[in-house]
């Protein structure tokens, strides 16, 4: 059994391991994590202790952690990052407000190394689509590992450590 939020009577939700599903898809180094919807505490707007909102992330964050550990996933260097949000009934949901509710199951990604973190030097962000399925709302975190990925980085470093030229230097190394 996993912990993932407090209910709205103060008892933890408990999602059965059948509710987390996790993939990797070898040779191509795409990982796919299945599991289940944010619990409402961690909306943007969610209301009430703060503490509530404390006990789902970090239940959240380890689920995603726990089960990711358990692939044996590899560490990728840059990646993008995909969110498939399957919602169990047709009402209208704010997907952007579903997805900001993610943020500890990508923490959790972190922790388990499989990204060096959630920052633009080493996450870009790819597609937020919502579905239906009434039977097992769930979201699917799919990381893709970018094609320039470490050259990008190396890239990134190398401006970091270079001494920053005068502003005149610069215009004559452009032949103005």
């Amino acid at each position: 059994m996993h912990w993932c939020g407090v209910g709205s009577v103060g008892r933890p939700h408990i999602f059965r391991r059948r509710h987390v599903q996790v993939a990797l898809a070898k040779g191509y180094g795409m990982i796919q994590i299945t599991l289940p919807l944010p619990p409402k505490e961690l909306h943007a707007h969610a209301k009430g202790h703060w503490r509530a909102k404390a006990v789902a992330t970090k239940a959240c964050r380890t689920l995603a952690h726990v089960e990711t550990l358990a692939i044996g996933a590899t560490p990728m260097g840059r990646a993008t990052l995909s969110l498939d949000i399957y919602y169990p009934d047709l009402r209208q949901r704010d997907v952007y407000n579903t997805a900001q509710g993610c943020k500890p199951y990508i923490d959790g990604l972190v922790d388990a190394g499989v990204i060096a973190g959630d920052h633009w030097q080493v996450l870009s962000g790819g597609h937020i689509r919502p579905h239906l399925d009434r039977a097992n709302p769930r979201v699917v975190i799919t990381l893709e590992p970018d094609s320039e990925d470490q050259s990008d980085i190396a890239a990134i470093k190398a401006a970091k450590d270079e001494p920053s030229k005068p502003l005149s230097q610069a215009i004559e190394d452009m032949g103005l």
